[in-house]
């Protein structure tokens, strides 16, 4: 990909997920989810068909069963939204690199050890005397005291400032 394409698509994919935390805000709130209920499925169908298949034939989920599941883990938007920020940030870092334009900048080894961490259960795990290079960003220092840190995205640092960082390492490629 040229270094155009990689921006292009880093741009996508943070407007994607933010698009899809909007989405979350009128599910939790009940008010919301009647609205939707009511505007995209007619009465007595709450069936949804998502994620086209090879066949194309497509899921089927049952709506309902799919607001309980997310009422039971009583959690907000930003729990919701970490599995696919940490999904993303590990297809930026290897889009990136894979097409050769990693770099050793403080920054960039700052979302070197992001996407490690991210990749291996959202833990620090830091051997072979990494950090072997500065990695850092705005008030952000990855060290070896950080090794075994659990829950990185929330606990360390916060979907925003990975956001920030997404959009650094875009403008800098």
């Amino acid at each position: 990909m040229t270094k155009e394409e990689i921006i292009e698509f880093i741009d996508d994919i943070e407007t994607i997920t933010v698009a899809s935390g909007f989405s979350i805000v009128g599910i939790v709130d009940g008010p919301g989810r009647k609205v939707i209920m009511d505007s995209f499925f007619p009465a007595g169908n709450t069936t949804a068909h998502f994620g086209r298949k090879k066949d194309n034939s497509s899921r089927v989920y049952q709506v309902e069963e799919i607001f309980e599941k997310f009422d039971k883990k009583n959690k907000n938007n930003e729990h919701f939204l970490t599995i696919p920020l940490m999904a993303n940030v590990i297809l930026i870092h290897d889009l990136i690199k894979e097409n050769g334009f990693a770099k050793t900048t403080p920054e960039f080894e700052f979302l070197r050890h992001l996407r490690n961490a991210f990749g291996h259960g959202n833990r620090f795990t830091l051997n072979n005397n990494e950090p072997r290079r500065p990695a850092s960003f705005k008030s952000f220092t990855i060290d070896r005291s950080l090794n075994g840190m659990e829950n990185v995205l929330i606990n360390y640092i916060k979907p925003g400032d990975v956001y920030d960082l997404i959009t650094y390492i875009k403008n800098n490629i």
